[in-house]
């Protein structure tokens, strides 16, 4: 009897603990998207690949798209490929991606059959 209330003791601080530092994460990504700072974890991205992207936000179509959105790209040869976007170089009308494999794409738009959104960057944060 002694040893459950004490495991259960243990058990309620490390989950107080845990949704703590949840919240902490949760916070600290809403002031860097608050402040226009995305982190990407990448270890292919250099600062090479950060200073040739021309903008962050921008609109392909319809659909508007910003840095770190993950999306699932379909090609006119039917290969496809899921990545987080990096940015976009608008002079030579292409995406940069960093893939699964943490390497940089960079994709031409002529190339794309169709795309679709996966998740997008900050969709958390809209709630509150």
């Amino acid at each position: 009897m002694m040893y459950t209330k004490y495991l259960l003791n243990v058990l309620m601080m490390l989950f107080g603990v845990s949704m703590l530092g949840y919240l902490l994460c949760v916070l600290k990504e809403k002031y860097y998207l608050k402040n226009n700072r995305i982190v990407l974890d990448g270890k292919g991205i250099t600062e090479e690949h950060i200073n040739e992207i021309d903008t962050n936000y921008f609109r392909v179509g319809k659909i508007e798209i910003m840095a770190g959105d993950e999306v699932k790209i379909y090609f006119n040869n039917k290969s496809k490929l899921r990545g987080i976007i990096l940015g976009a170089k608008i002079r030579e009308n292409s995406l940069m991606i960093i893939t699964e494999n943490d390497t940089v794409e960079l994709v031409e738009l002529k190339n794309i059959r169709s795309f679709k959104v996966i998740n997008k960057y900050g969709k958390l944060f809209n709630w509150f």
